[in-house]
This record gives structure tokens, sequence and C-alpha cells, in this order.
């Protein structure tokens, strides 16, 4: 599903855990035809934003610090989310992402 305010454009993801009951987007700001920030909106709020990482590659920055976003293929990417130390995977996504790089 995909739906625009004002001020950004987002896209429900498929969660892949049977059961899970969280929602997760894609927020595109101000639109995904000419995004200037793009974010991972996990159940409501902002957990990453699309950026440069460390390394200075392109990725996905962590904007909550129990939560961490990775790229595993050009097409997918992981939620990690962190309790106690132990990441736990709560979202694996198939998307056209390619506009993500």
């Amino acid at each position: 599903m995909t739906k625009t305010s004002g001020k950004s454009k987002t896209m429900s993801v498929d969660i892949g855990v049977p059961g899970g009951g969280h929602v997760c987007e894609i927020e595109f700001v101000p639109s995904s035809e000419e995004a200037r920030a793009i974010y991972v909106v996990f159940d409501g709020r902002r957990i990453a934003a699309r950026g440069r990482i460390a390394n200075g590659d392109r990725g996905w920055v962590s904007l909550v610090a129990s939560y961490d976003v990775v790229d595993v293929a050009p097409d997918q990417f992981a939620v990690f989310h962190f309790r106690d130390g132990i990441p736990t995977i709560i979202h694996f996504q198939h998307d056209k992402a390619s506009r993500l790089t």
C-alpha cells in the first residue's frame, strides 16, 4: 500500500514474520520520484535513514540504538532488533529497492 501526505510518500512492506503484528514502511521525502531522504519506519517510528555509513559507503544509518537495518542484496534489507545484546531479525524485505541506492 502506498500513501502520500503533504511532505512524504510511504510504501508499506511485507513483514515476513507470520503473526508478527508489526508494520514496516519505507518513507520517501518528499516523494519516491524525488526522494531527498529515505527512512525505514517500523511500527510508526523512524528507525533508520538512508545515507553514508562509517566506511563511506551508502547504507542505513540507525536512528534508534536498539535497531539495525542492513542491506543483504540489491533488492533486500533486513531489520534487526537488539535486546540484551542479542539480535533478532524482525523483518526481511523483498522490494523494488533499486531506488534506495
